[in-house]
């Protein structure tokens, strides 16, 4: 066998080994994903989910990071899902024609949704994030993703109710402004105000007062 024949056997057999597709079956489901160095890919799933799903977080004890393309494509009876942190992409097509799917959890770690990954996705809306409104920003959201942008998109939030309060906000759109200040002394100078310490409490000494004021107007001077 001459060097150029073992070198081209070589790369093949490489190659087969890193495509290699595997199963696991997890909470009732099987999952067939392939490895790519240290990571996992989902591709596909039997039988066909229904209701609310989780996708798993390891598969063959790798990390999964990526949703394949048209990996739940046309699973019509989920109704939500959950994708666990680490995932850093959505492929093309991977929930298109999910038209059951009504919420959906997406961690931080999501950097890339492809094209047409929630397209036919017509019940979609709620959308679950882990992260803040500017590192939704920053993720690259392909083409025919209309569901996305109809939806409500929950900042700092993991499951339904489960907005983590960001500290200063009082306001609630998500972002700390002298606004947010002006609000909060607002609030100080009415009696019955509401007052909420998981936002107003700036120096967590268990009070709402006028240094947790102080303190937001030099936050929000500081750009939150």
């Amino acid at each position: 066998m001459n060097k150029r024949l073992f070198a081209l056997l070589v790369v093949a057999v490489s190659s087969a080994m890193l495509l290699m597709a595997d199963e696991e079956t997890v909470d009732g489901y099987t999952w067939t994903y392939g490895i790519y160095g240290d990571e996992a890919r989902i591709d596909s799933v039997t039988p066909e989910p229904t209701g609310a799903v989780t996708i798993p977080s390891m598969l063959g004890g790798k990390p999964v990071t990526c949703i394949g393309d048209s990996a739940f494509s046309g699973c019509t009876n989920m109704t939500s899902v959950t994708i666990p942190t680490g995932v850093t992409g959505i492929d093309d097509s991977a929930f298109r024609g999910c038209c059951g799917l009504t919420s959906v959890t997406i961690p931080a770690s999501v950097t890339t949704i492809g094209d047409g990954a929630f397209d036919g996705c017509s019940a979609l809306a709620d959308v679950y994030y882990s992260g803040s409104e500017a590192d939704w920003g920053n993720i690259y959201i392909g083409i025919n993703n209309a569901p996305l942008s109809s939806a409500a998109i929950h900042y700092n939030s993991t499951e339904p109710g489960g907005e983590t309060p960001l500290p200063g906000d009082v306001s609630g759109d998500g972002k700390v402004t002298a606004a947010d200040a002006a609000a909060l002394f607002a609030a100080l100078c009415d009696p019955t105000a509401a007052k909420d310490p998981a936002v107003m409490d700036l120096n967590n000494d268990g009070k709402v007062n006028n240094r947790d004021a102080i303190l937001l107007f030099r936050k929000a001077a500081r750009g939150g």
